[in-house]
């Protein structure tokens, strides 16, 4: 929920990036152009759980999703730091994958699920980047109750963003880019996409879905009853309570949790929520 919002600074900066792009005629009307772009391949690297993480930059965003990796949410760094090679986890609100990339420097097999293809895209270069491509398996779907298509809000076409909502707009208030749009997507039930698979049951699930926790939870619940472990980004909205005391009554007690400040990049929406670690009880 909580994001980057570019500084002062970071806005005049562009601003003298955008008039070199036009003078040096990088405006992708060229081959010289082109090939400027396609030789530039922007990435920065973190240090992590004793190995060095290599993650495709290319705009603001991204770059402060890099950068604020270790201390933007202190209890997932932990949390992902007890995975073990025993471990299945699926990542459902992946974004450009970087704690999928994370997880699957630890455990058997990831399944990133990401609705939006820009950051699709970036889930698969991140993994590739880091050697880790043959433990990331990416789902470009949106997770719903049933096999559907629904129409998606994007706040913004550009990489790395968050805060997409299904089926209707956004319920945290939020700012909308310049190019907010609303595209159909693909969705699927991961309940019944698993059975039909026969895929390995998750031990490890992370939901981070920006106020479509009740869709998401409607085809998730088989998964959830047989995880051992679920890190939850808790909104603070009616229906994510809901969700959550749903989760509880499946046998799950909470661990861990951090307050976040639901600030959306740009605009704020003036709440707080929690990440919140839960566990089955006995596990």
């Amino acid at each position: 929920m909580h994001g980057y919002t570019p500084s002062l600074g970071r806005r005049a900066l562009r601003l003298l990036a955008r008039g070199f792009v036009r003078l040096a005629g990088l405006t992708g009307r060229s081959v010289w152009s082109n090939e400027v772009m396609q030789a530039l391949e922007p990435v920065a690297t973190v240090g992590f759980d004793g190995r060095d993480l290599h993650f495709r930059t290319g705009n603001g965003r991204l770059l402060w999703r890099v950068r604020s990796f270790l201390h933007e949410e202190p209890l997932m760094m932990r949390w992902i730091a007890t995975m073990t090679s025993d471990d299945v986890a699926l990542d459902i609100g992946a974004n450009a994958g970087m704690y999928a990339v994370a997880m699957a420097g630890r455990a058997k097999r990831v399944y990133a699920c990401e609705l939006d293809p820009l950051n699709v895209a970036l889930i698969r270069e991140n993994a590739v980047l880091n050697g880790l491509e043959d433990r990331v398996v990416v789902l470009p779907i949106a997770c719903g109750e049933a096999d559907a298509v629904v129409d998606v809000h994007f706040r913004d076409l550009s990489a790395g963003d968050a805060l997409q909502s299904m089926g209707r707009p956004q319920p945290i208030p939020t700012r909308l880019g310049a190019r907010a749009h609303v595209a159909p997507v693909l969705t699927l039930s991961l309940d019944d996409l698993w059975e039909r698979a026969a895929l390995p049951l998750p031990t490890w699930i992370k939901i981070d879905v920006d106020g479509n926790e009740l869709t998401v939870w409607r085809g998730t619940r088989r998964l959830c009853a047989s995880a051992h472990e679920i890190y939850y980004e808790d909104t603070g909205l009616p229906e994510s309570r809901a969700v959550l005391d749903a989760i509880l009554g499946l046998g799950f007690e909470e661990v861990a949790r951090e307050s976040i400040a639901a600030s959306t990049a740009p605009g704020g929406a003036g709440a707080i929520a929690f990440n919140r670690l839960l566990r089955r009880r006995g596990a």
